[in-house]
């Protein structure tokens, strides 16, 4: 062997040694890629499933008042109903069509929180004031 062969072997070993490092590396580096992309993917499955439970949600509560109002339009078209009683359908339907605007808007509402440029804008409320619209909510 000659000063140069061991030289040449020395280089070739040397580069070998430097790719397999390198090639350590990019697969550490894959790796954590792939494990980022899981997570990702993971919660992307859970959206889904959360938007699909929405979903779901929304149709039952749409379904209620649309159901007490037909309810109510049949016992109108029968013509069976008093004066006091054609009032009160009357004011049952525009309680369930409030309920159904409330909830449009909610789906609305809930539309433009899921875009990418929506923001919050943070202020303080009184317990007190935010408890009496909820409590006025809930009384329909």
């Amino acid at each position: 062997l000659t000063a140069g062969d061991l030289l040449r072997l020395a280089f070739a070993a040397t580069i070998a040694l430097a790719g397999t490092l390198e090639l350590r590396r990019l697969a550490r580096e894959h790796e954590a890629l792939l494990d980022a992309e899981r997570t990702h993917a993971a919660a992307l499955r859970e959206l889904a499933s959360l938007k699909g439970d929405y979903g779901r949600m929304v149709a039952h509560e749409l379904a209620s008042p649309i159901t007490a109002i037909r309810a109510y339009i049949a016992i109108l078209e029968s013509g069976r109903s008093s004066a006091y009683g054609f009032r009160r359908a009357l004011t049952a339907i525009e309680a369930e069509t409030d309920l159904l605007q409330a909830l449009a808007h909610d789906v609305g509402a809930i539309a433009t929180i899921e875009r990418e440029d929506f923001a919050v804008d943070l202020r303080s409320t009184s317990l007190a004031d935010l408890l009496a619209a909820a409590a006025e909510y809930n009384q329909t």
